[in-house]
């Protein structure tokens, strides 16, 4: 009973990564049905998978009128918060929650 619960369980993930899951903008069983055969599915398939998984994510579009020197950004580091700021913040949450 155990083995044919596990096979359940692993026939249903493979269903919900061929009918779910996107890779490259187009889940399995969208390329199955635009591909005239299972070669034609496996070749695309293969070329569109490598393509997907080989470049690295692009950068976000900057807003309109954001002029921001192309080294600024990385250099900054993420949190710039001082000690004093923290204090500060601390002190208005306290406020707060004493009301």
């Amino acid at each position: 009973m155990f083995k044919l619960l596990k096979l359940a369980f692993v026939v249903g993930a493979l269903a919900a990564v061929w009918m779910l899951v996107p890779i490259g903008g187009r889940t399995l069983h969208a390329r199955w049905t635009a591909a005239g055969g299972p070669e034609a599915f496996a070749r695309a398939t293969w070329a569109e998978l490598d393509k997907a998984l080989a470049k690295e994510p692009e950068p976000a579009p900057k807003a309109k009128g954001a002029r921001e020197p192309a080294g600024a950004r990385a250099a900054r580091p993420t949190e710039a918060h001082t000690e004093r700021d923290r204090q500060a913040v601390d002190k208005i949450l306290a406020e707060h929650l004493r009301n």
